[in-house]
Parts: structure tokens; C-alpha cells; sequence
């Protein structure tokens, strides 16, 4: 198969049934689909057999035991990528869809007419409800892209471009289709966070990627929810998911090279800062503010930000001289 879509799922088997409603209407066909149930419970998982059985021969189901080392999408899509054999791998969220039925047909005019493609990206948009949160994924790719009337132009895209502070800044896995062998060369997704994990995968795929192509057309929809569900990412604490992007740019940092790289440092410090403008206007935690500020001005260098790290260290002190 030219194409692997890889499709992580857990106990929403009415989401994904849309989810692969939207791959089966690709106008390109030569792909197998690889759906990775990781751990649903006995009920959902019958759901969810029943619902991949039913799209044909080029879907089939992988299931994950809840005794499984790792659990999250991430670890699904490692499971899913171990079972495929494609010359390109794509992926979808079980709760997001493909809106565009060329989206496939696209990507393989892309890697065919260029060549050696590594990395091709589509946009994005974003939807709570019957309404559009986010327009545009990647705004300044689609300033920088040119598309003729039936959208199949497509634009060389670096590394730099596409990290751009503008919009989400960077890339969706509902939207991206890599190269095997790149997959393989990075060691597919980092498991060892259960929050951010494509941005991570990111930094790690453009530091080695020689060749990325962007389509300038919405490619999926990313649904997003209203409720905080149990045990998902959107229940995970607002300072919990800075702390894990900590964590995810600092793996990132040492596991990339040149503008990704800079960009993970750049991130990284400024989580640092808002964490320490928390600690010192909630909490009055002068010394982990002080801490913090230290830490983000290590990474970016800043006289104002060494200033307050200072003002931080000398509050701290004079702190602790009047409790005694």
C-alpha cells in the first residue's frame, strides 16, 4: 500500500465510525487503514469491532490490553506504525475527520511529481459545536503558498516556516502524512507524556526532514469539546499541561538540531515565564518564581527577564529575614 492511516481509538466508537466515514470517501484509494483500540472497555471494543468490520478489507483493527507498558494515543499510533507496511503514513484522531475526499489523491500528486518527500502537510481548522474556532492552522504557510483553482498547487516549505508563532505554530497529525523510513529514523512518538506528544513528534521529524511540501486547502476538522473528560488530556490541570511542555520541549531540545531546536528553547522559556508570573500573582511563591525566571532566562537570555529573576531573589530573601 502506498498509504497506512493509522487511527487511535478508545471507548468512542460513534466518533470513529465518522472518523473513518471520512477516510473511506478518499478519492485515492491505495491506502489500508490501521485502527489501534487502546484498551476500550468490553462493550465499546464490541462497538468498535463491529463498526471496522463493516468498512472492508483494507480496514483492520488492532487491539492494546490494558496491561499494555504505555498507555494514550501516542503509544497507539507506535502500535499501529509497528503492524504497517506503507510507504507513507498518515493519521487521524478518532474523534476529528477528513473534510476534503482529495486529501489523499493530493498528497500522492505531491510525493510523486517532487520526489523524496519527506514531510506533507495540509491545513487545518478547528470546530467547537456548529462553530469555527480556528480559521486557519497554519496562517503564514498559507500567506507563503500559491494554489491554482483546483487547489493541487503545492509550496516547498522549511523548517522554519513552518514553526511559525502564528496560529496553533505547528503542524496537526490529522493533516500530516511522513515518510516510513523518517518515522522509523526518529523513533516515532515520544511516550513519555501524555500531553503534547505531536508537538514533540514535530521538532523531532523537522530536524531531520529534508523535504516538506505544503497544500494550502483544509484538509480535517478537529472537533473540539466542551466538556473535560475523565482521564483525558482536557482534564489534565492548566499548570500540569505547562509543566508537561516543559517537559516535551526539553526531550525535544535534546533530540533535535537547528531551528527546531531553537524553537523547543524559545517555547520552553516562555512556559517558564508564565508559570513564574503565576507563582508571584497567585500564589506569592517568590521563590519558585524566582526559580522559574532564572530558568527561562538560561534558556533566553533577557535583561529584563534577569532583572526580575533579581527582584524575585531579593524578595525571597528579605522574605524569609522578616518571617524568622
Amino acid at each position: 500500500m502506498f498509504f497506512t492511516i493509522i487511527v487511535p481509538t478508545r471507548n468512542r466508537p460513534t466518533s470513529l465510525n465518522r472518523a473513518l466515514e471520512s477516510i473511506a470517501a478518499q478519492s485515492f484509494t491505495d491506502f489500508k487503514v490501521v485502527v489501534v483500540d487502546d484498551a476500550s472497555n468490553t462493550e465499546q471494543l464490541s462497538a468498535v469491532q463491529e463498526i471496522v468490520s463493516q468498512k472492508g478489507d483494507n480496514f483492520t483493527l488492532v487491539t492494546r490490553s490494558i496491561l499494555e507498558r504505555s498507555h494514550g494515543p501516542n503509544a497507539a499510533r507506535n502500535t499501529g506504525a509497528e503492524v504497517s507496511n506503507g510507504q507513507y503514513f498518515a493519521f487521524l484522531d478518532d474523534d476529528d475527520y477528513w473534510c476534503d475526499p482529495d486529501y489523499l489523491y493530493a498528497a500522492h500528486q505531491a510525493i510523486t511529481q517532487k520526489k523524496n518527500v519527506d514531510f506533507f502537510i495540509a491545513d487545518q481548522q478547528a470546530i467547537r459545536g456548529e462553530v469555527v474556532v480556528v480559521d486557519e492552522w497554519l496562517p503564514h504557510l498559507n500567506r507563503l503558498a500559491k494554489s491554482d483553482n483546483r487547489g493541487l498547487s503545492f509550496s516547498d516549505v522549511r523548517a522554519r516556516d513552518i514553526l511559525q508563532a502564528e496560529g496553533v505554530g505547528f503542524p496537526h497529525v490529522n493533516s500530516s502524512i511522513v515518510k516510513k523510513e523518517l518515522f522509523d529514523e526518529i523513533e516515532g512518538f515520544w511516550e513519555g507524556s501524555p500531553y503534547e506528544g505531536d508537538l514533540n513528534f514535530f521538532l523531532r521529524l523537522l530536524s531531520r526532514s529534508k523535504s516538506a511540501v505544503y497544500w494550502p486547502r483544509v484538509a480535517s476538522i478537529n472537533v473540539l469539546r466542551e466538556d473535560a473528560l475523565h482521564g483525558g488530556v482536557n482534564s489534565i490541570s492548566a499548570e500540569s499541561k505547562m509543566l508537561y511542555r516543559i517537559l516535551v520541549c526539553e526531550h525535544a531540545r535534546l533530540n533535535s538540531t537547528g531551528w527546531p531546536r531553537k524553537y523547543a528553547r524559545i517555547l520552553q522559556a516562555g512556559v517558564l515565564k508564565t508559570l513564574a508570573k503565576n507563582r508571584y500573582s497567585i500564589s506569592r511563591d517568590w521563590e519558585s518564581a524566582g526559580d522559574l525566571a532564572l530558568q527561562a532566562t538560561s534558556l533566553d537570555i533577557s535583561i529584563r527577564w534577569m532583572l526580575i529573576s533579581i527582584y524575585f531573589k531579593i524578595r525571597t530573601y528579605v522574605h524569609q529575614l522578616l518571617s524568622k
